[in-house]
């Protein structure tokens, strides 16, 4: 049997959390970095010497931005290439991915 209680207070909404949508592009940015340099950035990617593979510089990233504020940051990735000119760079690569009806 099935029973009602009149005026019962209303149920809570669960607390989910926002979606996720940066993680797996920053994890294929990660897979795909030369390509993805080849195709958005090709004059960046023409001074890459390649045969050195790309260092990801991530935790150094989290450990810089620590203590710097309150609220939920997104941290990208920083990259340390070494270029044909003998030069190590330094790459900060921001991306955001927007989720939502267009």
């Amino acid at each position: 049997m099935l029973g009602f209680v009149k005026d019962a207070p209303p149920m809570a909404a669960a607390a989910t959390p926002p979606a996720d949508f940066d993680s797996p592009w920053k994890d294929a940015l990660s897979f795909y970095f030369e390509g993805f340099l080849q195709l958005l950035a090709p004059w960046l990617h023409q001074q890459i010497d390649w045969r050195h593979p790309p260092v990801f510089l991530d935790k150094e990233l989290q450990a810089l931005r620590r203590g710097g504020g309150n609220g939920r940051r997104y941290v990208d990735k920083l990259v340390r290439v070494h270029s044909k000119s003998r030069k190590l760079l330094y790459l900060l690569i921001h991306i955001e991915i927007q989720g939502g009806v267009i």
